[in-house]
């Protein structure tokens, strides 16, 4: 059956490279090392002693968890644990007249991503050499231990791919607004800009949110440090309030509307601040977070405790997703606008516009 398969592949898919594997204890290992492009998998093992389908499982977990590609599962029976994974990356086959052909026509389905992924993985490989070879004569120059120069260069070569992903190779597209999120957040601590929301609130509805203000090292957690035990957070509202504060759009009208040409022009020249009126745009990031404002004059405190790194009913509340820098900067600089301005005593503006306006006597050159 994988032969037949191999040579429908080849037939209809072209130049391709295919690894087979025929002993389920095999795949981890070939999948790990050979790191293909997309892994067609079997299920069922009924030579083995423990349950037949566990077979599949270590080459399933290898995928999800340190290589992951477009799966196509092609097995002669059904299973509806592998069956039911819902993702769009993952497809399920069973075994009959035609199938191996669908599998093709599955491969074919992800041709798109699959490309998208080897030139991101390309880039890595290439930003990792580039350091090897542009850094690593000043870090093995230095005299320090081999295992210090080691760690040396993995930071330094963390450091410059992480940039190099940043760095766009064509300048002439712009930045989307909803890139200057990072979703799933990475790591389990909050940051400055996060994105949290009430557990048991609509995905949909703006006042679920609430956006992280206090310091990402103020709420490290682990040997040493000594968290905040209340967090600050700004509320979201809808995007309306940021429209009708920026003098978009009138206050009490019907906002179902498009906006007009003019309304448009005034809206551009909106974005471009940092806050207004204390007011400053959420994007949104397509089936995880609505398009909303973050009001950084209606804050709130809520007990860390309180606050899971991913969704969890137990939990009031979960990090949705986090806000990459500059942006996160921005945010944090927005805010300071508004809790760090000087409270000063209502002036006679009357006056001295007054002053201002009276006829100013030409300078004297000298």
């Amino acid at each position: 059956m994988a032969e037949s398969l191999e040579n429908t592949l080849r037939r209809e898919l072209g130049e391709i490279e295919v690894i087979r594997v025929s002993d389920f204890a095999k795949a981890p290992n070939e999948i790990a090392t050979k790191l293909p492009d997309i892994v067609v998998l079997d299920i069922f093992d009924e030579q083995i002693e423990q349950p037949a389908k566990d077979a599949v499982k270590p080459a399933w977990d290898t995928v999800w968890a340190a290589h992951f590609c477009p799966v196509v599962f092609h097995s002669a029976q059904e299973d509806q644990d592998y069956k039911s994974i819902n993702h769009p990356f993952v497809r399920y086959e069973i075994k009959g007249a035609g199938s191996q052909g669908r599998v093709a026509n599955h491969i074919k389905s992800f041709a798109p991503e699959i490309e998208g992924l080897r030139t991101v993985r390309q880039e890595l490989s290439r930003s990792a050499g580039e350091t090897l070879r542009d850094v690593g004569p000043l870090i093995w120059q230095s005299g320090n231990p081999t295992t210090e120069q080691t760690d040396l260069f993995l930071r330094v070569a963390r450091r410059r791919m992480a940039a190099a992903l940043d760095y766009t190779a064509e300048p002439e597209k712009q930045t989307q607004a909803w890139e200057q999120y990072i979703y799933p957040p990475i790591g389990s601590d909050l940051l400055t800009g996060d994105l949290i929301r009430v557990t048991t609130e609509s995905e949909t509805g703006p006042t679920a949110y609430h956006v992280v203000l206090s310091p990402s090292c103020d709420l490290a957690r682990g040997p040493g440090r000594n968290p905040l035990l209340q967090i600050l957070v700004a509320d979201c509202v809808p995007i309306q309030d940021f429209l009708v504060a920026a003098n978009v759009l009138p206050a009490n009208v019907d906002s179902t509307k498009p906006l007009t040409s003019g309304q448009r022009k005034n809206l551009l020249s909106q974005l471009s601040k940092d806050q207004i009126a204390g007011l400053t745009v959420m994007p949104e990031l397509p089936n995880v977070l609505p398009l909303m404002a973050a009001n950084l004059k209606k804050l709130s405190l809520l007990p860390y405790c309180d606050i899971a790194p991913k969704k969890d009913e137990n939990k009031r509340f979960f990090r949705v997703a986090s806000v990459d820098s500059p942006f996160r900067e921005r945010l944090a600089w927005a805010y300071l606008q508004v809790a760090g301005r000087p409270g000063v005593p209502d002036v006679d503006r009357n006056a001295l516009a007054d002053s201002i306006a009276q006829p100013i006597p030409p300078m004297t050159k000298v």
